[in-house]
C-alpha cells in the first residue's frame, strides 16, 4: 500500500505481490505517483509462526526523474 505522507485521507493504492522464483523474492509494482513522500507500507498476513507482519519505508518521489 502506498499513500502521500501528510494525508491520512488519500486512498491508498493496493499493489499485490507476485512470488518471482528468479529472485526468491515477491515483487510488485507500485503505480506513478505525484512528487512528494510517500509512505509504502507491505503486509503480510497470517503468516505462519509470525501471525500478521507490516513493514513501512517513505519513499522520494522526484518530479522530472526517469526510471
Amino acid at each position: 500500500m502506498a499513500r502521500p505522507d501528510g494525508d491520512p485521507d488519500a486512498e491508498p493504492a493496493v499493489v499485490p505481490l507476485e512470488w518471482d522464483a528468479r529472485t526468491q523474492g515477491f515483487c510488485g509494482e507500485l503505480p506513478a505517483a505525484a512528487p512528494g513522500l510517500h509512505t509504502v507500507t507491505v503486509t503480510a498476513q497470517d503468516v505462519p509462526g509470525g501471525g500478521d507482519l507490516s513493514v513501512g519505508e517513505t519513499l522520494a518521489v522526484i518530479d522530472g526523474a526517469e526510471a
